[in-house]
């Protein structure tokens, strides 16, 4: 049977209105706009830098800053910005800071809800959010603290309720994920992985799938009950989120990953680095589930800090540099395998 190779050419780049800053995970894509268009954004120091594609090449751009006084800039710079689509339909944009959080409106223009840190604090004590997952109607957000608040999002309107504080980290939240059955994972700055089984419900029903002490886990992202995790050391981890087992570990690049996406409909695992490039992999859902390398991409001198698949398929991706206002987009193509000539009877 012909095997059929895979890979991705370059589709041109989409211009943001800021350059990306260094924070892992620095790329969010929204699909499921009208006519087929795309949203793209990225942090960039004090505010997010949204772009809109239509499937006619139509772009518009904007940026959504976050409140507060224009003497206190340190504490506006932002931390993530992710766009949440809850089961009720309804889709969020949470932007978190060194100030605290934010939910409002898809496209940033409505403010449904403010969370905002106490001042006062010494210069090395100050707090800050990081990390943003969606779990049913509920969004969650990490914090320095090691904390991870639950908030009920109601399909419409501003009435966004605190629902409980989530506690099992000792050191800061830097990602975290959705994974099946409303089971949540989260990771900090020790290396420690947790899945929380169902924090709609209970902050209590939560076990570790990796103890404290290994390098940084800087992101998460989940398929079908395989949880990837990528850390500092440039190294990957697959864990099975029912049983916490580890199924595989490789030495995927050789710096920080800094950011993970898979295609739910493909089973493809993005990876990407502060090494420059960009991995494609395949997930196999098996009794132990099983990771095959299948392209890399080479983006030059560009510190990669974030990447995203922009279909369901994984047909095409998007990748964003530290510093670079230029979002760089990539299409999968095909390769046939080269065939031999058939052999001529001699005469």
């Amino acid at each position: 049977m012909m095997s059929v190779g895979l890979s991705y050419g370059e589709d041109g780049s989409v211009k943001m209105a800021e350059s990306a800053s260094l924070v892992h995970g620095n790329l969010a894509v929204l699909q499921g706009l009208e006519e087929g268009g795309l949203a793209y954004g990225l942090v960039s120091r004090n505010v997010a830098a949204i772009t809109y594609a239509s499937s006619t090449g139509a772009i518009a751009s904007e940026s959504v800053g976050f409140p507060g006084s224009q003497e206190d800039v340190s504490s506006r710079t932002l931390t993530g910005m992710e766009w949440c689509r809850l089961k009720s339909s309804r889709v969020v944009l949470v932007l978190t800071s060194y100030r605290g959080f934010r939910i409002s409106n898809w496209n940033g223009q409505e403010v449904a809800y403010e969370n905002i840190f106490e001042t006062g604090r010494g210069a090395y004590e100050q707090r800050f959010a990081r990390g943003i997952a969606t779990v049913d109607n509920v969004v969650c957000v990490g914090t320095s603290e090691g904390n991870i608040t639950v908030l009920y999002v109601p399909p419409t309107g501003c009435d966004v309720v605190f629902s409980r504080h989530l506690q099992g980290h000792s050191a800061p939240i830097t990602a975290l994920c959705p994974c099946t059955l409303n089971q949540v994972a989260s990771s900090d700055e020790s290396g420690m992985i947790i899945v929380w089984s169902n924090p709609v419900i209970s902050a209590e029903s939560r076990f570790v799938i990796n103890e404290p002490g290994s390098f940084p886990c800087q992101c998460l992202c989940h398929w079908r009950g395989i949880l990837v995790a990528g850390f500092s050391s440039g190294t990957i981890r697959l864990y099975n989120t029912e049983t916490g087992r580890k199924t595989a570990e490789i030495a995927a690049h050789g710096r920080s990953v800094t950011a993970l996406d898979t295609a739910q409909d493909s089973g493809l695992l993005l990876s990407v680095s502060e090494d420059c490039t960009a991995s494609v992999w395949r997930l196999t859902e098996e009794t132990s589930p099983k990771v095959t390398h299948l392209c890399r991409l080479s983006v030059g001198d560009h510190l990669l800090c974030g990447g995203r698949f922009c279909d369901p398929l994984g047909d095409t991706l998007a990748l964003a540099a530290f510093d670079s206002r230029a979002v760089l987009t990539y299409r999968r193509q095909l390769q046939l395998p080269h065939r031999q000539p058939p052999d001529h009877p001699q005469t």
